[in-house]
């Protein structure tokens, strides 16, 4: 894990580096992008700092033909955070939550991290999440005695980076909804287009699927995995909206569609193999709420994401619709002389 953990590290620096350079952002710190002031504002000289909890519904779900979708859920609904953004860069890292109320016994035990990477220029933006999650439970299929069957040793380890090309930059800012050091002053929109690369490792510390399940249910024909990967590449158009009202409150939403491509192989005690699947990546997301000069809150949601679209043998896929509450303030800690409304 150790080893996952820092190689998967390095990838993202390096893979978010370039956009830092003055050639590949506009408006890096030594070349600010001309917007349109009456439409945006800037906060980018403060930092921008946030505590937020997280309700993330990761769900690892396997599709084989006699049984259907077999639904892998981390006993982790609820999660904690810290987040600074400053300029084009944010930060963010979420983990288990004391005060969540989990049912070890029928759910079993999970431990999860969850390290987010953001860089947001008015044209471009990046997004870059790492996460590790072990112990997952079977959510779909009841278990004995009202119990449900439980893998604890099962780890998921994933990495992926999601790239956007803002048309409107002039007059629609990203960073107001997601970073918040810009204010959206004025309704505005623009069209979208996204890429996306997600890897993701599978280890099932044996077999993935419990012996106590397949036993129980008696698939006989089922495949169960040791390990596998899941490598998802999608490109898909989309649309968002800016809703300014109250003056200072504001209502997001960004919708996306498009063709993706995955890579699924697979391992099981004795062989393994690999199948390439077509999907559709249906994408929602959105936000609310308030974005003053020294306090800022809100609600976002992300919904949908990679479905396969036809298999004759087996799929799997991981869909995490998260939900994200938070309240931040700003501190000018540089000193910096910023304009003032």
């Amino acid at each position: 894990m150790m080893r996952f953990f820092l190689i998967s590290i390095s990838i993202l620096f390096c893979s978010l580096l370039p956009v830092c350079s003055q050639s590949a952002v506009p408006d890096s710190l030594t070349r600010p992008v001309h917007y349109d002031t009456n439409y945006i504002f800037d906060y980018k000289n403060v930092l921008s700092a946030r505590f937020y909890g997280l309700f993330q519904d990761t769900r690892l779900v396997i599709y084989q033909k006699e049984s259907g979708n077999i639904v892998f859920k981390p006993n982790l609904p609820f999660k904690v955070g810290l987040a600074c953004f400053y300029k084009w860069f944010g930060l963010g890292l979420s983990m288990y939550s004391p005060v969540s109320t989990i049912d070890e016994e029928k759910e079993g035990k999970t431990s999860a991290i969850d390290l987010r990477l953001n860089i947001y220029s008015n044209v471009f933006a990046l997004e870059g999440h790492l996460q590790h999650i072990k112990g997952l439970y079977i959510s779909n299929f009841p278990g004995p005695d009202d119990n449900h069957f439980t893998n604890p040793g099962l780890t998921v380890n994933s990495i992926g980076i999601n790239g956007y090309y803002i048309l409107n930059y002039r007059r629609f800012s990203f960073r107001s909804a997601y970073f918040e050091n810009e204010w959206q002053l004025k309704n505005a929109g623009s069209f979208i287009s996204c890429l996306s690369v997600n890897v993701s490792a599978l280890d099932g510390n044996g077999n993935m699927i419990p012996d106590d399940f397949m036993d129980m249910y008696d698939f006989d024909s089922l495949k169960n995995f040791s390990k596998a990967t899941l490598v998802s590449v999608s490109l898909s158009p989309g649309y968002a909206y800016n809703l300014v009202f109250l003056k200072k409150c504001f209502l997001h939403v960004t919708g996306f569609a498009g063709p993706a491509y995955n890579v699924m192989s697979d391992r099981s005690i004795s062989i393994g193999e690999k199948l390439d699947v077509f999907s559709l990546l249906l994408s929602f997301r959105g936000a609310l709420g308030y974005n003053g000069k020294k306090f800022h809150t809100g609600i976002s949601a992300i919904f949908g994401g990679l479905q396969p679209l036809a298999s004759e043998k087996y799929n799997f896929y991981i869909d995490p619709p998260q939900l994200r509450v938070w309240i931040g303030t700003r501190f000018d800690i540089f000193k910096m002389k910023n304009k003032k409304m």
